[in-house]
């Protein structure tokens, strides 16, 4: 679906007051939640709104299968435009090792009960600014990540307008 959104703030790299103006912008159309407080039937089906693997979303790399979708989502704890980095090449293996330790604890706990994105950093033993750098390690252009619940790391982001619209 593509949707034309008028006076859409575009983003600016180094810009901070930017980087919050379109984060903002993306929380107001754009949600990973599965949580809504309305009656309305249609909005009983976002909680199957989940990603499930599928032989057409694997694909084959160096170390084995991985979804090509980048499935489960690294959690966040607020909407962030994270930036890639070019670590030194003694720091880009320890890098992506963190990186797959983090995307297996993910995968292997997918009904996990922790709460708080708070719990997530303390349970792989890192802090926030660790945390980010490795998920920028990793990345090769500037990526959105949508805020959302460490228990929804399968949750597609939808958006929030999409039920209403297509009521009408």
């Amino acid at each position: 679906m593509i949707i034309w959104l008028s006076d859409a703030p575009s983003y600016i790299p180094q810009d901070e007051d930017n980087n919050e103006t379109v984060c903002k912008f993306i929380d107001e159309i754009i949600t990973c939640s599965t949580d809504y407080d309305v009656e309305d039937p249609i909005y009983q089906l976002l909680p199957l709104n989940t990603h499930r693997h599928t032989h057409t979303c694997r694909k084959k790399c160096n170390r084995g299968v991985k979804c090509r979708f980048g499935i489960p989502f690294f959690p966040m704890d607020k909407t962030m435009i994270l930036s890639p980095i070019t670590p030194s090449d003694e720091k880009a293996s320890i890098l992506k090792s963190e990186c797959r330790r983090i995307r297996e604890f993910l995968e292997s706990n997918r009904l996990m009960s922790l709460t708080t994105f708070e719990e997530f950093l303390r349970e792989m033993k890192m802090s926030l600014e660790d945390y980010l750098k490795i998920i920028r390690a990793s990345l090769s252009k500037y990526k959105v990540f949508i805020g959302h619940k460490v228990s929804i790391s399968q949750a597609l982001a939808h958006i929030c307008l999409r039920f209403r619209l297509h009521k009408l």
